[in-house]
């Protein structure tokens, strides 16, 4: 009887001790639910801050996008054009203007300069233009494809040939350059810019263009 008692006791004092350890255990396993419930409900809390920031960030984005490209809706950009030591910008953007029927006189350009190019680039730098008036540079642009049937040895020494561009954002520059090339590899016959943005076009008989105007425009085309 000694014996089992003690038995009993010993079975007690373990039983004791696993409800104890037990116990321990399970509030532990609350105090971590706890914790994991806090967290989870803090990071919902980020993600959802997150989330509003992204939206802020796009329309903000948007935003600076839009006004930049509105502050070069009066800017043009003329390519091959020879370089001459001498050359005078102003008399250069009006001759070619005259070549395609618009008359304007030098004090109608505010800016007009050589653009910089990259070392590595060997190209003749573009004629880079800001008009006074928005109204010249409209009348220049839309009549900037008579310079295909111009020849313009009549008013430069050196051949080159001469186009007419918008000058655009660093991002509508990227979309058009990644356009072209879809619009290439999926049979589209027309591209071109409208006041900074870019648009295409399948073919004459399409009646409305698409304006790319982000990465998700691009895979509209196809």
């Amino acid at each position: 009887m000694r014996e089992i008692r003690s038995e009993l006791a010993e079975i007690k004092e373990s039983q004791s001790f696993h409800t104890k350890l037990y116990d321990d255990l399970a509030n532990k396993n609350k105090i971590l639910e706890k914790q994991a419930s806090d967290n989870k409900r803090t990071i919902d809390n980020l993600l959802e801050r997150i989330y509003d920031l992204e939206d802020d960030l796009y329309y903000v984005s948007e935003k600076l996008e839009d006004q930049e490209r509105r502050g070069r809706l009066e800017n043009l950009e003329f390519h091959g054009v020879p370089i001459n030591e001498k050359e005078n910008t102003d008399e250069i953007v009006c001759n070619i203007a005259k070549m395609i029927g618009v008359n304007i006189h030098g004090t109608d350009i505010s800016v007009p300069h050589r653009m910089p190019t990259e070392a590595q680039d060997t190209r003749t730098p573009a004629i880079f233009a800001k008009f006074v008036h928005r109204k010249n540079k409209m009348k220049i642009f839309e009549k900037r494809k008579s310079l295909q049937s111009i020849k313009p040895r009549a008013v430069f020494k050196q051949p080159s040939k001469i186009f007419i561009a918008e000058k655009v954002t660093a991002l509508n520059e990227d979309l058009y350059f990644r356009a072209r090339a879809a619009k290439n590899n999926c049979g589209y016959k027309f591209i071109w810019t409208s006041n900074g943005k870019v648009f295409v076009k399948k073919n004459s008989d399409v009646k409305n263009s698409l304006n790319i105007r982000c990465d998700e425009d691009l895979s509209k085309i196809k």
